[in-house]
C-alpha cells in the first residue's frame, strides 16, 4: 500500500499528463486521493511543489539511465548509441514524466524545484563530461562544445520525443533507435 504522499504524486501524475498541468487543482488531487486538506498542504504547500517533485524524480529516473547506459557500455560507440536508445526507450516506457521533461515547465515549478534541479544537472552532467572527455582523451570521440556535443548526440532524437509526445511523429521513436543513433555516432566519432 503507497503512502498518502506517494498517492497525491500518482494521481498528479496522471492528473498532469491527462489534463494538464494548469488544468488540475489541488482541490482535483485531494478527490482522486481521498486526502484530507490538511495532509495535502502537510505534504506539498502548492500545486507547483507538487509539479516540482514530479519534475526531479522524472529527471533522476531519467539521468540514473542515462548514466546506466553509458557505464554499462564498452567504448564510445556502444556509449553514444546506448545513450540514444535509453532515451527513446525511457520515453516510450514513460510517456507521463517524459512529458514533464521535455515539455516546458512554469516558472513557479521551476522556482519550487530549484536547487534540487540544478545540484542534479551538475552531477549528471560532470559525469557525462567525463565520460566524454575521456573518449577525446581515447580518440574516439571528437572534442567539441559541451552544448554543440548534446545537440548532435540526443538533440535528434529529443525533437522525435517531442513530436511523438504531442502526435505528430509517424512512428514510435523507439522504432527509429538505430537510425538515430547511427546519426549520432556518425556525428561525434573522431575522425
Amino acid at each position: 500500500m503507497r503512502n498518502r504522499r506517494d498517492q497525491i504524486l500518482a494521481a498528479a501524475l496522471d492528473a498532469f499528463a491527462g489534463r494538464g498541468y494548469g488544468a488540475t487543482s489541488m482541490s482535483d488531487l485531494q478527490r482522486a486521493t481521498g486526502a484530507s486538506t490538511g495532509s495535502l498542504y502537510h505534504h506539498f504547500p502548492t500545486k507547483a511543489h507538487v509539479a516540482a517533485e514530479l519534475l526531479c524524480d522524472a529527471l533522476g529516473r531519467y539521468q540514473r539511465g542515462f548514466l546506466d547506459a553509458l557505464r554499462g557500455a564498452s567504448g564510445a560507440e556502444a556509449g553514444v548509441r546506448a545513450a540514444v536508445r535509453h532515451h527513446l526507450s525511457w520515453v516510450a516506457e514513460d510517456p507521463a514524466r517524459a512529458r514533464l521533461l521535455v515539455g516546458e515547465p512554469e516558472p513557479e515549478v521551476l522556482a519550487a524545484a530549484g536547487e534540487r534541479l540544478r545540484a542534479a544537472n551538475r552531477v549528471f552532467l560532470s559525469a557525462v563530461g567525463d565520460w566524454y572527455g575521456a573518449a577525446v582523451a581515447a580518440r574516439e570521440l571528437r572534442a567539441l562544445d559541451p552544448d554543440a556535443a548534446v545537440a548532435l548526440w540526443i538533440g535528434p532524437a529529443q525533437e522525435l520525443t517531442r513530436a511523438h509526445l504531442a502526435g505528430r511523429a509517424r512512428r514510435p521513436p523507439v522504432e527509429l533507435a538505430e537510425v538515430l543513433a547511427d546519426g549520432a555516432w556518425r556525428a561525434l566519432r573522431a575522425g
